[in-house]
């Protein structure tokens, strides 16, 4: 093969690669995602890695969701409280910079008659491990590539 069929060649693989762009979703965009939707909690998902996808199609969308296992850290010092309501437990995380969500969370006293009951669990740093999660995310395929 002569240098320029080779160039040529090339050429071709690498624009066809180009224009393909990425198939699915990579692991960046599920965490860059969820840290956007979570970006009013001071929380922040690390070190993200893909467990599982499966591609497909609804009302004539491309869809993937994606399973994944990441880290959660404190994106600031906080304070956790766990949170009792009728329709079950939740764990609520509060910067110690918002000082009036601090003392509407420590106002929620349970009483006899209560629906909701809060109780102080631990204060992190930023940077602190809080939990490893495993969860799921969905996205949709658009012009624009996967939202």
């Amino acid at each position: 093969m002569t240098d320029s069929k080779r160039l040529l060649f090339t050429s071709v693989i690498v624009a066809c690669l180009a224009s393909c762009g990425p198939g699915t979703p990579s692991a960046k965009d599920a965490q860059d995602k969820i840290n956007q939707l979570n970006s009013k909690l001071p929380i922040e998902y690390t070190e993200l890695k893909k467990t599982n996808g499966i591609k497909g199609e609804i009302e004539g969308k491309e869809v993937y969701e994606m399973s994944f296992t990441a880290k959660v850290v404190a994106k600031e010092d906080l304070e956790t409280f766990q949170r009792f309501k009728p329709t079950g437990v939740d764990t609520m995380f509060i910067a110690k910079t918002d000082t009036a969500m601090l003392k509407k969370a420590a106002s929620m006293k349970g009483g006899f008659m209560s629906m909701v009951d809060v109780k102080p669990l631990s204060s992190f740093k930023k940077g602190d491990l809080l939990f490893t999660r495993n969860g799921m995310i969905n996205f949709v395929k658009t012009e624009n590539g996967w939202r």
